[in-house]
């Protein structure tokens, strides 16, 4: 009886053809995708815009064998803290992207990272780009964001202005 029980309850993971699978079907769905085979995973690097106007970012959606968790990653250009003073709102100390909130089962192991990471994606460098512009989140979220002593997070305070 326990044997099932434990069969039952026991979490799933990717195994790598189901890895393969899903980077497949973001090459297939997307232009500039380029999907590397790691020893016990995968990486899918994706170039993509929020807008005409913006700039291609190339983005890195990365994966593990035995794992439930995908990580998005942007490679280029650099996102990070900004001259060191604030740090990027919905942003993992990883350098990863926070796309959804795990606690409300926004998202699991089996949705397709085309219909779903790739267009979160572009939509948080979309408000990303945003935030650049007025130091506002407007994406949502749960993520507390760090504040100035004046408390806001308006980066051209940060960056010299105003």
């Amino acid at each position: 009886m326990e044997s099932e029980y434990r069969i039952f309850f026991k979490h799933k993971h990717y195994s790598f053809s189901e890895l393969m699978g899903q980077a497949m079907v973001v090459k297939e769905k997307y232009a500039d995708v380029c999907v590397r085979h790691k020893k016990r995973g995968v990486d899918v690097f994706i170039k993509i815009r929020p807008t005409k106007e913006s700039v291609q970012y190339k983005l890195k959606i990365s994966a593990e064998v035995d794992s439930t968790k995908v990580s998005v990653f942007p490679v280029e250009p650099h996102i990070g803290s900004v001259e060191s003073k604030m740090t990027v709102p919905h942003m993992y100390q990883s350098g990863a992207l926070c796309l959804f909130f795990p606690d409300n089962n926004e998202w699991k192991y089996t949705d397709s990272w085309a219909d779903t990471l790739v267009p979160w994606a572009g939509l948080w460098l979309y408000y990303y780009e945003i935030w650049l512009q007025t130091g506002e989140w407007l994406g949502g979220g749960v993520h507390e964001r760090k504040r100035n002593n004046k408390g806001k997070t308006h980066i051209s305070e940060l960056l010299g202005g105003k």
